[in-house]
This record gives C-alpha cells, sequence and structure tokens, in this order.
C-alpha cells in the first residue's frame, strides 16, 4: 500500500507540475498579445496580406496595397485572416496564429521528450522551450518562422516516432506537419527536413530510419495539400512559376535573388541566431552536447537518440550558413533540438549526485551568463535617467535582468550538495519572470518602430472624400502605417519606392504602375489633390509646397497639404484590377512601355 500511495502521490505531483507547465506557457505566449501595436516592417506587411484577402475575397494571389506579392505561400495569411474575421482586425488577433504556433512546438516537445527519454524528461525540455526568450519573442510576432518552427517539429516527431514505434500511421503525422511547413515557409521545409533524416541514417550507416518518409499514401496526402495552391496560383499568374520556384528558393539560396532587398549576413549569423533565440538556455549547449555524446556510448537506444538531436541542431544551422541569405530568425527550426538536449541534462541532474565534472559543465556557463546580465544591467542603471527613448528602454532592460540576477545569484550560492536541479530552476525562473515584467512595461517604450499612432492621428482628421494618402520610401518601411489605415484610404501611393524591395516585382504590372510615383509625378499629384503624406524623420526627398506637418515619431513624419486646383475628374483610386486575362492582356498591351518607361529586370519573364 505504501508504495502505491507514494506511486500515486508522484502522478498527482506530475499532474500539477503538467498544469502548472501550461499555465506558464499560456501566460508567456499569449498575454498582452496586443501589446506594442504591429510594427515594420514585416509584421504590418504580412498582416495587411491578410487583410486585403478578407476584404477583396482573394485567397489564391496575395496581395498588398493591391500589388501581388509573390514571396511566400500562403498558409500564414490564411491564419491570420481567418483570425481577424474571428476576433477583429487588430494586433492581438493578427499574432494570435504564430503564438498558437509556438505553444504546440512547446507541446510536440513535451510529448517527444517522453517518447525518447520517458515522462521525466517531458517537463524540463519543455520548460526550457517556453522560457527561451528569443523564441518567445518569434512566437509573438507575425511571422513566418514560429509557424515553420512549428510544423517542422510536428513533421520530425511524426517520422521518428514512426520509426521508433514501427507504426506506418505517425508517418502520416510527419507528413502532415511538412505539408503545413511547405505552405508556411515553401520548399526549404521538406529539404530541412530530409536532410537531418539522410545524416542520421548517414550516421548510424542505417538506410532503415528513411523508411518513415517512404510509404505512398502519407506521400500523396503531403501532394494533396501542397499541389493545390501552386497549381492554381500558377494558371492565375504564369509569371509566379518563375518567381516563387527559382527565384525565391533557388535564387535566394545562391543569393542571386532579385531584387536583391536583404543584407546577406555572416557565417556565423545563424549560429549567432541560436544563441540569441534561445537564451539563457544556450549557454548550457555545450554542457548538453558533451552529456548526449557520453550517452552515445550507453548502447543503440540513447546512441540513435543523442544522434537524431545533434543532426537537428547541426543541419539547419549549416544549411543557412552555406546560404547565400543568412538570417538570425532562420536558426529557429533548431531551437527545438536545444530545448530536448538540454531538458535531457536537466533530467540527468536530477538522477543522483551529479558527477563534479558535469557540475563544473553546468555552473560555469550559467556563472558566466551572470556576469554578462550583472553588467548590461549596471549599464542599463545608468543610462535608466536619459531623456528619450533610449532611457525608456534602459528602464525595460533594467527591471527584466533585475530578475535574472536575483534568481541567478540565489540559484549560484546554494551549495553543491543541494545538486544541479535548483540550479535549472532558478534559470527557469528568472527567464520567465524577466519576460513578464517586459510585457507589464512593453508598452511604454516609444522605440518600437510603429506607425499607428501617425495612423491614429491622421483618421483624427477625418479625411474628405477625394483625399489621397502617400508613403515616401519603400511600402513595407511603413507597412504598419498601411494596417491601420481604413480601407477608404487605400491604397496608397508609394514615392520613389518602387524598386529595391518586396514589391518591386508586382510594381512592373500595368494595372498597379500607377500606384508607383517619381517626385515629379508627386508634385504634380498634390497640385490637384488632398495629399496626405508619411515620410522619413527627416525627409529623404524634398517636400512639396506647402506642406504642414500633423505629427511625427522619432522615424517617420505624417504631413498633409490641401490641393491648389480643383481634382480632375479621371479616377485615381479604387480602379479595379480586374481578371488574370485582362491583366495578362494589358502587360502584352502596347501601352506597356509608356506605363513603364524604365526596363524592368523582371520584362523578359512577364
Amino acid at each position: 500500500m505504501r508504495g502505491h500511495d507514494a506511486g500515486q502521490h508522484k502522478g498527482d505531483g506530475q499532474n500539477a507540475a503538467i498544469v502548472a507547465l501550461a499555465v506558464l506557457t499560456a501566460l508567456l505566449m499569449f498575454g498582452r498579445l496586443g501589446t506594442p501595436p504591429l510594427t515594420t516592417a514585416n509584421e504590418g506587411l504580412y498582416a495587411q496580406v491578410a487583410r486585403e484577402m478578407l476584404e477583396t475575397g482573394q485567397w489564391i494571389v496575395p496581395h498588398i496595397n493591391s500589388v501581388v506579392y509573390f514571396e511566400k505561400p500562403p498558409l500564414l495569411y490564411w491564419l491570420v485572416a481567418l483570425s481577424m474575421r474571428l476576433f477583429g482586425e487588430n494586433a492581438t488577433a493578427a499574432r494570435l496564429p504564430s503564438a498558437l504556433a509556438g505553444a504546440a512546438t512547446v507541446s510536440t516537445v513535451f510529448w517527444l521528450a517522453g517518447l525518447m527519454f520517458g515522462r521525466a524528461a517531458r517537463i524540463p525540455a519543455a520548460l526550457i522551450m517556453a522560457t527561451s526568450l528569443g523564441f518567445l519573442l518569434m512566437a509573438r510576432q507575425v511571422m513566418f518562422d514560429s509557424l515553420l518552427t512549428a510544423a517542422v517539429t510536428v513533421s520530425l516527431a511524426g517520422f521518428y516516432a514512426a520509426w521508433r514505434l514501427d507504426r506506418r500511421r505517425f508517418s502520416y503525422l510527419g507528413y502532415l506537419g511538412l505539408a503545413a511547413a511547405t505552405m508556411a515557409k515553401g520548399f526549404v521545409a521538406p529539404a530541412l527536413v530530409v536532410l537531418i533524416f539522410l545524416c542520421w541514417s548517414a550516421s548510424a550507416r542505417d538506410l532503415t530510419r528513411l523508411r518513415p518518409l517512404t510509404p505512398l499514401g502519407p506521400i500523396l496526402l503531403y501532394l494533396l495539400l501542397v499541389a493545390p495552391w501552386h497549381i492554381a496560383i500558377s494558371l492565375q499568374r504564369p509569371d509566379f512559376v518563375w518567381f516563387y520556384f527559382y527565384n525565391e528558393h533557388i535564387g535566394r539560396f545562391l543569393g542571386t535573388r532579385q531584387p536583391k532587398d536583404w543584407r546577406t549576413g555572416a557565417f556565423y549569423t545563424p549560429f549567432l541566431g541560436l544563441l540569441l533565440l534561445t537564451t539563457p538556455w544556450a549557454f548550457l549547449l555545450p554542457a548538453a552536447l558533451y552529456n548526449a555524446l557520453s550517452h552515445r556510448r550507453c548502447g543503440p537506444p540513447a546512441r540513435g537518440n543523442s544522434n537524431f538531436l545533434i543532426c537537428w541542431l547541426l543541419v539547419p544551422l549549416a544549411f543557412f550558413a552555406l546560404s547565400g541569405n543568412r538570417q538570425y530568425a532562420y536558426a529557429m527550426p533548431a531551437a527545438p533540438a536545444v530545448g530536448l538536449l538540454v531538458g535531457v541534462l536537466w533530467q540527468a541532474a536530477n538522477t543522483g549526485s551529479p558527477s563534479p565534472r558535469l557540475s563544473a559543465r553546468v555552473r560555469a556557463p550559467i556563472a558566466a551568463f551572470l556576469l554578462l546580465v550583472a553588467a548590461a544591467w549596471i549599464t542599463c542603471g545608468l543610462k535608466a535617467g536619459v531623456p528619450g527613448s533610449s532611457g525608456e528602454r534602459a528602464i525595460l532592460l533594467f527591471v527584466g535582468l533585475s530578475a535574472f540576477i536575483v534568481s541567478l545569484s540565489y540559484g549560484l550560492s546554494l551549495p553543491p550538495s543541494r545538486g544541479l536541479s535548483p540550479l535549472f530552476r532558478c534559470t527557469a525562473a528568472g527567464a520567465a519572470t524577466a519576460w513578464l515584467l517586459a510585457m507589464l512595461i512593453f508598452r511604454s517604450i516609444p522605440g518600437i518602430q510603429t506607425e499607428e499612432p501617425l495612423a491614429r492621428a491622421l483618421i483624427a482628421c477625418n479625411p474628405p472624400e477625394g483625399a489621397v494618402v502617400a508613403v515616401e520610401g519603400r511600402l513595407e518601411d511603413s507597412s504598419s502605417f498601411l494596417f491601420y489605415l481604413p480601407r477608404r484610404l487605400r491604397p496608397v501611393f508609394v514615392v520613389e519606392g518602387r524598386t529595391g524591395g518586396d514589391l518591386e516585382y508586382g510594381s512592373t504590372d500595368p494595372s498597379v504602375r500607377r500606384l508607383f510615383l517619381s517626385a515629379k509625378q508627386f508634385a504634380e499629384l498634390c497640385a490637384r489633390r488632398e495629399v496626405f503624406y508619411l515620410t522619413n524623420n527627416p525627409p529623404r526627398l524634398p517636400l512639396p509646397p506647402g506642406m504642414q506637418k500633423i505629427d511625427g515619431t522619432r522615424k517617420k513624419i505624417l504631413w498633409h497639404r490641401t490641393a491648389l486646383r480643383p481634382p480632375t475628374p479621371r479616377p485615381i483610386l479604387h480602379q479595379p484590377l480586374g481578371s488574370p486575362g485582362a491583366l495578362l492582356k494589358q502587360r502584352n498591351s502596347a501601352a506597356l512601355p509608356a506605363l513603364c518607361p524604365r526596363k524592368s529586370p523582371y520584362s523578359g519573364l512577364l
């Protein structure tokens, strides 16, 4: 009876810990999700694409500001549009799919840790994933990376379960996740998953580990989910085939994509990105890798698990390091491997007294992290009284880092005889508390790049019928301003911002070429129409005469100018785009040279 009572007590403790983990994850992922407003450039851009799907009913061909936008598959747009239809056109609804994807990643890591290492590893691995600060930041933005990471994690977990349990039905889960990843960010997802399994099989010299990827039924399910949209959009827009399949995939990997609207990044950028995404746990990654490599000597099952996680960790980093386009966020699909590896390390620290070598490999990185946090904390404290946005950001970091200072100091002060588990718990508590404190005061930070206050200032002016809105430079640099404008003030004009950005390819379409103006054309427009004009601070282009400032932020200024003479009767805004066939006729018509006098790099493809 005593053994039964002890087992029941242990089970109740596990259940309580799982409930506590779920509550904490919900707070970290969804608390104050609408704070701050949508930001520029990516959040406003992707949310506006989804919003225009709702407004136009065009769910196949993505548009922004009525301009086609082929860069990414539509799954994120569809989910954001569905969320906004249910909960309104606001920041919370736009970010909800990414936050749900982050929670799905934590849940999948919880399940996979139990499958690979037993029930005791589930909570540590999931808690590490939920308290990785960079991962939390990315999961609370309208970005593709959180959705891609969740889908890749589900796919790898499904294929691993199919191999481990020898059950074919888990291959359906693997291909379901792979289809979602493909529809989230293209064919980079299948490349990563296949490369991870190839490396894992090669490390064991066992091709049977590729068997979960080969059943015909799951492959047909993948094609059934992925092919229809690609076929439909290719039929509507034949130019999609070159731009999406070559330019966005092969060209982006080789660094030859046109236009080149990104910074290449250094070779080490993905590795540094993983460090930022999994802070503070990345400091324990060397100890976790040492622990995993030591497990390889314990027998085939442990060796197989360790090799799988190491391949999962290294393949995405190597893939993007060799790519011609390197971004910090691209390392995010490798973040769940860090959670699992460090979670196993935590589990090892819980079982008996850890060896002095393992204890040193854990305590020393945490102490180094504490020194870095303390240095940043002191620096922010000295800047906290500085006026302006830098002082406000210093206060945010000072308050958040205080939680780390207290929690890590307490954990390191405990005697080694207490083991390593209290130190792990203090690290998790410090990360969670720092994030919760940051959420409470995030709204007051003026350094966030959002044009939502300027959009509110424009709406407060009650623009009359016929007034138009224009932005200086590339539209993506003012994307949050576009999202917060009412539909009657869109599409907006883009002044000297057609080339070198996300909309360069779509701007070659004759039906929307009128939206992209030179400085001279914009001055002529100002003489005919009442104009609201958003510029950089200070403006990069000369302002037309008579512009009056309405409001401004640290990076943007909103101007207003009334028309000098009555507007011409010819309509400028709200011209319908027409059917795809009509667009192709316009594109091939004799009027094209007049509409696009400058030769486009895409002209041979259109």
